[in-house]
């Protein structure tokens, strides 16, 4: 039975499984690289030896260039238009970390990924990346139309760089990816949302007898109702007494910060009382732990992808999930269940925008327009009976 574990970040490439004996093994495979083959490290985990069997593996060309090490190709070459994009302001300061660390990977494996003369994209050169050519590089993502989609996006945006800077090539030519539809996307609900019963199974799993990386994960998501790029950054300095005492959480939310300064707006301000249930989990923490939430190395963690992957395998070790759909249960699906919630214990719309930071009543509508219409509805249903009334004879004709 094949098994995942979160990875360590100085060894980002490891992949983990077990035999018919239970017991572990470790491989090296880098997924960024298509069609790349994995290989057996047989040190202890840990070890001086495994570090060496690693970095073997690294040289051996598994690993994709750095942030900010050139790349093969000359001046013309995809690759070196990727790289003076990557070191520009359009994408170090127009473009979010959280967008960044998105799109990267996806120009990245497109550079990669070979053509029929077994020639890497990236080393050719960007001004014969035809319209065609990019409608091609789309549909091997159409298993993903939302990655597909960004994909374009992200090319365009570079297109868009070297296009104003006249790189070689690209004078008085128009971006090859304007004009391109959009794939259709697939017409689900987005992340899975936690129901009330999940939540009790997990909470009951991993009790607060003391604490408990599970249990603070849970609490602090569910009853701030933040996203997880907020929720790692959480900590006591954002913690100030508000009337009557009571201990109220200040913080700034990462997504729309950019865009709001661009703008010239000042930044949403959330300001949200800290539960009871909450403030008992954080006064389980150990003393001088000042973060809410830690990784086993007792930091805050570096990046929300390392919560989400976490919190899959506390949900796998509980079986918390469904037959064949084992990574349903994430973060953002506790702030889906959070809205849901206080929707049903009678938030109203801009109840919702004040807790959840949302700046437009769309969202909060999405959420409280099921609960209205089934309240609504429950309270009228009765109008569907038929009728009290006289009988009146029918007239027959002729």
């Amino acid at each position: 039975m094949r098994r995942t574990y979160p990875s360590d970040p100085r060894w980002p490439c490891l992949r983990w499984d077990s035999d018919r004996r239970g017991n572990l093994r470790c491989y090296y495979r880098n997924v960024a690289k298509p069609g790349s083959k994995q290989e057996r490290l047989r040190a202890p985990f840990g070890s001086a030896a495994f570090a060496a069997e690693y970095e073997a593996a690294d040289r051996a060309g598994a690993v994709p260039p750095k942030k900010g090490e050139p790349r093969q190709g000359d001046s013309t070459s995809l690759n070196f238009m990727l790289d003076c994009y990557y070191r520009s302001s359009a994408w170090t300061d127009d473009l979010s970390e959280a967008t960044r660390s998105l799109r990267r990977p996806i120009l990245d494996k497109m550079c990669a990924r070979l053509d029929k003369a077994g020639r890497r994209l990236g080393v050719q050169g960007y001004a014969t990346l035809s319209r065609g050519r990019i409608k091609v590089l789309r549909d091997y993502l159409k298993a993903t139309p939302t990655m597909a989609n960004e994909f374009v996006k992200a090319l365009s945006r570079a297109f868009d760089y070297a296009i104003e800077h006249d790189m070689p090539g690209l004078k008085d030519v128009l971006n090859p990816c304007l004009g391109i539809k959009p794939l259709a996307r697939d017409n689900t609900d987005g992340h899975h949302q936690w129901t009330l019963d999940q939540v009790q199974h997990y909470m009951n799993s991993y009790p607060l007898a003391k604490f408990r990386r599970e249990h603070t994960a849970m609490a602090v998501l569910l009853y701030t109702g933040a996203r997880r790029s907020d929720a790692i950054l959480f900590n006591d300095d954002m913690v100030v007494t508000g009337i009557d005492g009571v201990r109220v959480l200040n913080y700034v939310p990462i997504k729309g910060r950019k865009r709001r300064k661009a703008k010239g707006k000042p930044p949403t301000m959330v300001q949200i009382p800290i539960l009871p249930p909450l403030q008992a989990v954080l006064d389980a923490r150990p003393p001088g732990q000042k973060h809410w939430l830690v990784s086993y190395f007792g930091k805050p963690w570096a990046r929300r992808s390392s919560l989400t992957d976490n919190m899959r395998v506390w949900c796998r070790e509980i079986g918390l999930h469904d037959e064949g759909a084992d990574e349903r249960c994430t973060p953002h699906g506790l702030r889906k269940a959070a809205a849901a919630f206080a929707v049903e214990n009678g938030a109203s719309t801009r109840d919702l925008m004040a807790i959840f930071g949302w700046e437009t009543a769309r969202m909060a509508e999405f959420y409280s327009e099921g609960f209205e219409r089934a309240q609504v509805a429950s309270r009228s249903m009765h109008t569907m009976r038929l009728p009290v009334r006289g009988a009146q004879p029918i007239k027959k004709r002729g």
